[in-house]
Order: structure tokens, then C-alpha cells, then sequence
């Protein structure tokens, strides 16, 4: 279960949302989640930095218009869109359904923390370079 490190209310509800998706111990990195891509990708988990390889369960990481992270969790990955589950600034459960190529505008797009760690020690899956903000 997430605990023990410092988190906003959003990044401690996606991130228990996540861990009910998970393998036990679940969540196993630390750090501001504007670090969790590089973090997540240390302990071994899958990260994908293209919008279309969404995944249900998966975190999802991007930035708004003040280049402040925003955390979400994918809830629906089909077609050409997914639907992401957050919370408002006012902590409001939100959904957004966003088109995949419409992703890096709409949520600052950065990349997904797969619900599942890599079978065969590679740390990341990606054609895309993880660039952070």
C-alpha cells in the first residue's frame, strides 16, 4: 500500500487506486510525483512514453498549464481514446475521456507507470524519450 512519503491528495488517491491493481508490495518508489516515471522505471516497473500505449490500471503522468505534474489513472484505453480518473483541484472525483492524440495538449502528456513490473529486468518499453519538465 502507498504510504509513508510526501504526496498531495490527488498523488495519494491515484496512487492507492493503483495499488489495489498491484502485485503486493505494490507501490515501491519514493519521491515527488513529478519523479515517479524515472522512479517507477528504478524498481523495475513498465513505463511507456507513447500516448497510445495506454493501459487500464495504468498511472498516467503529464503537467498542466502552470507545468505543475497532474496524476491520473487510466480507467479505459480503447479505440483511438482513453478515460483517466482524477481529482479536481477541490478534490472532485473526475473523469476525462481524451482522444490519444490529443493527450499531450488536453494533460501535458509525459508517460504511463504500467500496472506491472518487466518479466525479464528491462526497465522501461518506449519509443520516445522520457523528458521531464
Amino acid at each position: 500500500m502507498y504510504k509513508g512519503y510526501p504526496t498531495n491528495q490527488v498523488s495519494g488517491y491515484i496512487a492507492g487506486e493503483f495499488d489495489k491493481l498491484v502485485p503486493a508490495p505494490g507501490i515501491d518508489w519514493q519521491g515527488d510525483e513529478k519523479f515517479w516515471l524515472t522512479n517507477a522505471r528504478n524498481q523495475g516497473w513498465i513505463i511507456q512514453t507513447m500516448p497510445e500505449n495506454a493501459k487500464v490500471g495504468a498511472i498516467i503522468i503529464g503537467s498542466d498549464d502552470s507545468r505543475s505534474t497532474q496524476v491520473g489513472i487510466i480507467r479505459k484505453a480503447e479505440g483511438n481514446f482513453v478515460v483517466i480518473e482524477t481529482l479536481s483541484k477541490k478534490q472532485k472525483l473526475l473523469l476525462l475521456s481524451i482522444e490519444y492524440k490529443n493527450l499531450e495538449e488536453k494533460f501535458g502528456f509525459y508517460g504511463y507507470i504500467w500496472p506491472e513490473k518487466s518479466m525479464d529486468g528491462q526497465k522501461s518499453i518506449s519509443r520516445k524519450k522520457l523528458v521531464l519538465h
